[in-house]
């Protein structure tokens, strides 16, 4: 863990200030009415580590989220901070 701390930590000081507005070049266009059936069971290759149809690719990146959002709300209250409604009231939302 602390090596990849420090490691996070070089590739942000190697941002540049000046160009902190910086955006990628690609967009990704997000239109549900636009995804046809065969667009959703397309085969999309994954950076060369699986290759999945693109519908299951969006329900990956969903769950991976959830995940994530899970972590940082495991440690709110250890932070001084109140968990919010996630699914239903939370102890702190009543």
């Amino acid at each position: 863990m602390r090596r990849e701390m420090a490691t996070t930590s070089k590739v942000l000081a190697a941002v540049n200030r000046e160009q902190g507005d910086y955006r990628p070049d690609g967009k990704f266009v997000f239109d549900p009415a636009a995804a046809s059936p065969d667009d959703l069971t397309r085969i999309v290759d994954f950076f060369g580590m699986m290759q999945m149809p693109a519908v299951s690719h969006f329900s990956l990146t969903n769950n991976h989220s959830i995940h994530h959002r899970g972590q940082l709300s495991a440690y709110l209250r250890a932070m001084g901070s109140k968990v919010p409604d996630i699914y239903g009231s939370s102890g702190d939302s009543q």
